[in-house]
């Protein structure tokens, strides 16, 4: 196989243990995996240009930097990149990156797996800061997160979201 369509990920999962006090605990468990870029697609869920709570902002402000390197990152060794940020598809409506979204056979999701709980209030909407305004402010994605019409894709809808992702499983080698 060829190795320059391969890249070594350092995988980190947070999961809720309980202690031996009986304390539920974040215990971080991390692995090494190899991937085929091409075998492979990058999700970006809901990386906004904005959001109500000011804490998001910042945390995002942080990570874009990182997200992006990654991003141009697999792209270059051939990952699929879909970008998500649901609720702003009226932005990208002439989008090629778009229309190449919709253009593919919708695929239904595979069923719910479950998950860990999430590692924030969710009742509170995720502000950590206890901001209560949820007024929708975002418009599109992040700026700082390029989009490559070219060859990325760009979908809120799970239909299609699923059909991107298994057209990069299935067009790998």
């Amino acid at each position: 196989m060829n190795r320059m369509n391969q890249y070594r990920l350092n995988l980190r999962q947070q999961k809720l243990n309980r202690n031996t006090r009986g304390y539920n605990v974040w215990t971080t468990v991390d692995r090494r995996q190899t991937v085929t870029a091409s075998r492979t697609a990058v999700l970006l869920c809901d990386v906004w240009d904005n959001h109500p709570f000011r804490s998001a902002v910042e945390r995002l402000e942080a990570i874009v930097p990182r997200m992006s390197f990654l991003v141009a990152t697999a792209r270059g060794k051939g990952a699929a990149i879909i970008h998500a940020p649901s609720d702003t598809m009226g932005s990208y409506t002439d989008s090629p990156a778009r229309i190449r979204a919709q253009s593919l056979p919708p695929i239904e999701p595979p069923p719910d797996l479950g998950h860990e709980p999430l590692p924030f209030v969710a009742k509170i909407n995720g502000s950590d800061t206890r901001e209560t305004n949820t007024t929708r402010n975002w418009t599109r994605q992040h700026a700082g997160i390029g989009i490559d019409e070219d060859c990325d894709l760009i979908s809120d809808n799970v239909k299609e979201v699923t059909a991107s992702s298994d057209t990069a499983r299935s067009s790998g080698s």
